[in-house]
């Protein structure tokens, strides 16, 4: 079993939970759908739920980027690891969905757009 290291603490006065995080499974499949903002203070629970379905089996994981308004590098590194993991794994991590100007000039500078499939 792969192991992942578990969720830092959320700083405090900030609100844990900005983006909504809605997953629905079949068989190995994981569709994660984000809504809202990723970023220092919750990318660790993104990274957390990708990789616990990874460890689950669900090693096929399609991320539905189309309502998240908003990512930093801290969840950008969430889902670039979760890739990682999910290929050592056997399996992959797809983007979806028309990502929001702000999101997708982040995937731009970052080479993510490529995996993004609207």
């Amino acid at each position: 079993m792969l192991t992942h290291p578990a969720p830092r603490s959320t700083p405090a006065g900030h609100p844990f939970g900005t983006a909504v995080i809605i997953t629905s499974t079949i068989g190995d499949q994981v569709s994660v759908a984000l809504a809202g903002e990723v970023d220092a203070t919750n990318a660790d629970r993104l990274r957390t739920t990708l990789f616990t379905h990874i460890d689950e089996g669900r090693t096929e994981v399609i991320l539905d980027i189309s309502a998240l308004t908003f990512i930093d590098c801290a969840g950008v590194t969430a889902v670039r690891k979760a890739a990682a993991y999910a290929k050592a794994a056997g399996g992959s991590l797809r983007l979806c969905g028309e990502p929001h100007p702000a999101v997708h000039r982040i995937l731009q500078l970052t080479r993510m757009a490529a995996s993004a499939t609207g």
